[in-house]
């Protein structure tokens, strides 16, 4: 009961953000007016053009067509390979991720190829969700895709977090940043979102295709200095930066472009997922409190604050605590894991050394149902296997330094294999506490 409570949990919070959740609360049509947060859109013709970008693409896609089913909803839809399926009236690539491929080009050549083809009266939606920064690649002048690999992986491997990476990215694009919303022109735009970044930033979900973008050349050099990729940098990369620095610097100004917010709907969050995780913890008999929804440090401080609050945990019992966000992770090891399973293994290291006076268990996973380039969510441990660990002696440190966490859970049937979800609001990580 105690494992499949801390599954179920966690199962609630990613139900509550799937599309047809929330694309069935605020968008419906009446007539020929699309109605979304009680706003009011005349479509001309019927007709409804969209652009889903991200790992929940073709889920929202399937929401919003199935909201106006009175209208005629066509356009195209781009996912991360095992996350699409065919869609009528829609034209549909898979792309990789989180290191963006040929397809992640190809892309983009077909979002170029439709916007020009709209007509001047058409209703564009972007369907907007985590991912799309990786799935949707255009190259910089005489810059080849090798390249773009190289600095994406490089950024992943760092430490830094989404807010830092995306102001990377967009500066290596014409259509993050707001080159989207160009390409777009005077047309309709209207953007519905799924948000996966702290704080729900506008410019920094998806690198921002639809949005203004306030960053600086100059800020995306600092990032490359702060976390020593600047000088690894392929010479055509570091030639695009210094050369925007150049002419940011020429122009004696850096001119700071508003997100222009109207026609922008964060539909879904964390927060969201996280409301619903306390709420389905507190029916099942917990004393449940979300502890962050925040979280942005790294992993090592995280896992400190996780065992600090088991092991000094004086709460009525049961208890569940919950945090949300996305910590970071400095890769370094060649091994398979993502950042979930290397937080609940580090864990479970500092677990081991203290004799636990409570039964407790602890789950970490992705909300897209992918953790890293794995096909598992994350993982749990609970105190039967914290108590195998301890007595086989089994050395974990092997695992952790070389970042194999997945080849670990795996051993001990202890990854989390929900496969893709339809959505993506970061990570969840649920703690549950009882008496023994």
């Amino acid at each position: 009961m105690f494992h499949r409570d801390g599954l179920a949990i966690l199962n609630e919070g990613i139900e509550a953000v799937k599309p047809n959740v929330f694309t069935h609360e605020h968008v419906n049509v009446l007539d020929n007016t699309l109605i979304i947060c009680d706003k009011h859109y005349i479509l001309n013709h019927n007709i409804l053009k969209v652009i889903a970008l991200g790992k929940a693409a073709a889920e929202m896609v399937m929401a919003i067509k199935k909201s106006c089913d009175t209208l005629l909803v066509e356009g195209i839809c781009i996912t991360k390979y095992g996350h699409g399926f065919p869609i009528e009236g829609f034209e549909s690539v898979e792309a990789a991720h989180p290191i963006p491929d040929e397809n992640s080009v190809l892309a983009f050549q077909k979002i170029d190829k439709f916007c020009h083809k709209l007509k001047a009266d058409d209703t564009v939606m972007v369907l907007l969700s985590g991912g799309a920064s990786a799935l949707v690649m255009d190259l910089p002048f005489g810059t080849t895709l090798a390249e773009m690999q190289e600095v994406n992986d490089r950024l992943l491997k760092s430490g830094a977090d989404i807010h830092e990476i995306n102001t990377v990215r967009k500066k290596l694009s014409v259509f993050k940043g707001g080159g989207l919303k160009k390409a777009l022109g005077h047309h309709k735009l209207i953007t519905i979102v799924l948000s996966d970044v702290i704080g729900d930033d506008p410019s920094i979900i998806g690198s921002g295709p639809t949005v203004g973008d306030t960053s600086t050349f100059k800020n995306a050099y600092d990032i490359l200095i702060k976390y020593n990729i600047w000088y690894k940098l392929p010479n055509h990369t570091q030639h695009t930066i210094a050369d925007g620095m150049i002419i940011e610097s020429a122009s004696e100004k850096q001119e700071k472009v508003q997100p222009e917010l109207s026609d922008y709907y964060i539909l879904a969050n964390n927060k969201m997922a996280l409301s619903a995780a306390k709420e389905k913890a507190t029916n099942l008999g917990y004393k449940t409190d979300i502890m962050e929804m925040d979280i942005s440090c790294t992993v090592t401080d995280f896992v400190h604050s996780i065992c600090y609050h088991i092991l000094t945990c004086k709460d009525t019992l049961p208890a569940c605590l919950i945090w949300g966000g996305e910590p970071t992770l400095e890769v370094m090891g060649t091994g398979k894991g993502g950042r979930n399973q290397h937080l609940v293994l580090c864990v479970l290291a500092e677990l081991v050394k203290t004799p636990l006076k409570y039964d407790v268990m602890i789950v970490s996973a992705g909300t897209d149902g992918t953790d890293g380039p794995t096909d598992a969510a994350g993982a749990y441990i609970d105190s039967l296997l914290i108590d195998r660990v301890a007595l086989e002696n089994i050395d974990m440190q092997s695992y952790m330094y070389n970042f194999d966490a997945y080849h670990f859970f795996e051993k001990y049937g202890s990854l989390i294999k929900t496969g893709p979800t339809g959505t993506n609001v970061m990570d969840m990580v649920i703690v549950l506490v009882r008496a023994k």
